[in-house]
């Protein structure tokens, strides 16, 4: 059974190359070494393609994730910078954010082209119903969601970096340290 028509690699290929990305977090390059010391010769571009090309079908099962996370009532939600070497007409630069939203059952990760609050409004517009709970640093953008009523949801602020305020003020202020 081919995976991929009219690709010269089966089923067994690509389940490999799948579990070892992705549950083994093994980085690409060690594995094609592996697979080349098994006498298969794998040019990185070949993997590259091919995952473009088999992700559509993970599709369903990301969006079910992603229903499910909004289906929360909890949340811990952070983004950081992604070096995203992809070619975007309008942006400048190869800086993205990947946005992270993790609930009690799922994590669902996000990769944008901005830090925008959009991407947070857009991810927790669909939540309805019950008072829900943000758990957050300051950024302002989920401080942005938060004054818009429709969405229910308080933000509580992280308390590593509420620590690390008391920790400036202790250095800042060394008369307060006790």
């Amino acid at each position: 059974d081919k995976l991929i028509p009219k690709s010269i690699y089966g089923l067994s290929v690509w389940e490999t190359i799948l579990l070892d990305k992705f549950l083994f977090l093994r980085p690409t390059y060690r594995l094609l070494a592996d697979l080349k010391s098994q006498e298969l010769n794998l040019a990185q571009g070949t993997l590259t393609d091919g995952l473009k090309k088999i992700a559509p079908i993970f599709d369903p099962v990301y969006n079910a994730i992603v229903k499910k996370n909004q289906r929360g009532d909890r949340w811990h939600a952070d983004e950081t910078r992604w070096h995203g070497f992809v070619i975007v007409d309008g942006k400048g630069n190869y800086i993205w954010y990947m946005w992270i939203y993790k609930s009690a059952a799922t994590v669902v990760y996000e990769l944008a082209k901005t830090r925008s609050s959009e991407i947070p409004k857009r991810h927790f517009g669909k939540v309805k119903g019950g008072l829900r709970i943000l758990v957050v640093d300051r950024y302002s953008a989920y401080k942005a969601m938060a004054k818009i009523k429709d969405y229910h949801i308080i933000l509580a602020f992280c308390w590593a970096h509420v620590r690390r305020d008391f920790l400036g003020v202790a250095d800042g202020w060394s008369e307060h340290e006790s």
